[in-house]
């Protein structure tokens, strides 16, 4: 089924309209459909080593098709990826630590996760326990698999120190980031299922140890 949904994304991006939306509907239905039960195995094996996600449905996990065009210039009504995140339900998903993966119109597929929409609050947890002890979080982005998977972090940082820090504080880069997120990317054209399948639960599983950091920092009280 990977080939056709690629192939209905490709061809979305070159006719993002309803009228043709509503002509592939079948389609779009079957791949749903699909991505429905595979995001099911998906959550029961990341289940095995985080049960955190085990009580999540297919329906939790999956974004719609449909954009937002409310506030934004670009009035295309559909993504042209499918998308999920492992985290919180409704309102909170994405708002909380969790695993994310997306599949592309350009044949690509994302896996990982982190915590990317980090509110204020508890930024600043996160930049405070790092301040009083960053070697948890420096052992968890130094373990091989993590560096193997995704490198580094995600390098979403501020320019300068942030407020409250000194630039010459020797944690300064751990502290500049705005999110903690790792991220895995590949061309998935010539996957089979099983072999997507396989790419998102090895990416969840090597950030796995990022995200219960992150859920730990979350329930801390710094002050």
């Amino acid at each position: 089924m990977l080939p056709t949904a690629l192939t209905f994304l490709k061809d979305l991006k070159q006719n993002n309209n309803r009228e043709w939306f509503s002509a592939n509907r079948k389609t779009y239905l079957e791949i749903k459909n699909w991505l429905e039960l595979t995001i099911l195995d998906i959550i029961q094996e990341t289940a095995k080593f985080d049960s955190e996600v085990k009580f999540l449905t297919p329906k939790d996990a999956l974004y719609r098709i449909n954009r937002d065009t409310r506030f934004s210039n670009d009035k295309a009504p559909y993504k042209t990826n499918y998308g999920g995140i492992l985290g919180g339900i409704g309102s909170n998903k994405g708002k909380v630590p969790g695993y994310y993966f997306e599949l592309n119109h350009l044949g690509q597929i994302r896996a990982g996760g982190g915590w990317y929409i980090v509110d204020g609050q508890n930024l600043l947890k996160i930049r405070q326990q790092i301040n009083k002890n960053p070697k948890p979080l420096e052992k968890i982005i130094n373990q091989a698999e993590f560096k193997k998977t995704f490198a580094e972090l995600w390098p979403n940082k501020l320019e300068n120190a942030p407020r409250g820090f000194g630039k010459d504080n020797p944690n300064i880069e751990l502290l500049k980031y705005k999110s903690f997120v790792g991220i895995n990317n590949t061309d998935c054209t010539n996957f089979s299922d099983e072999q997507l399948k396989r790419f998102i639960l090895e990416s969840f599983a090597a950030v796995s140890p990022l995200v219960s950091y992150l859920r730990q920092v979350q329930f801390t009280d710094n002050q």
